[in-house]
């Protein structure tokens, strides 16, 4: 995911490589995703994770507006598959899902994906 996947969806490749999308590369959810370095897990090694540089857990209006749009153009990812090989695709939302249970044991905070997929 962090080596193909997510830089494939920010190019707008949605068919490993050979098929591109101008929807997915403008969506702001695929345009805010940006990469972490963790340094608290428990290997003790950091770690290199995406995720959204944005108020998970917002509290002003504007925080609110900010995370409900992000909200809204990630449910829009939901008309996209991302394709594997050439037979096996996967719907994107579904990647972003497995992502998050993977690298953030879908917890709810401000670096996991988890608000994005689920209602506050």
């Amino acid at each position: 995911m962090d080596t193909q996947v997510f830089p494939n969806l920010k190019q707008g490749l949605i068919h490993n490589n050979t098929r591109s999308s101008a929807a997915v590369k403008t969506n702001e959810f695929i345009k805010l995703l940006t990469t972490t370095i963790f340094d608290m897990n428990t290997s003790h090694n950091s770690s290199i994770n995406y995720g959204l540089n944005i108020n998970m857990m917002p509290r002003t209006d504007n925080e609110r507006l900010l995370f409900n749009m992000v909200k809204s153009e990630f449910n829009k990812l939901g008309a996209y598959d991302y394709k594997m090989t050439k037979k096996d695709s996967i719907p994107i939302l579904e990647l972003m899902a497995l992502y998050n249970i993977v690298t953030y044991s879908n917890k709810i905070g401000q670096s996991t994906l988890t608000p994005i997929m689920s209602d506050i």
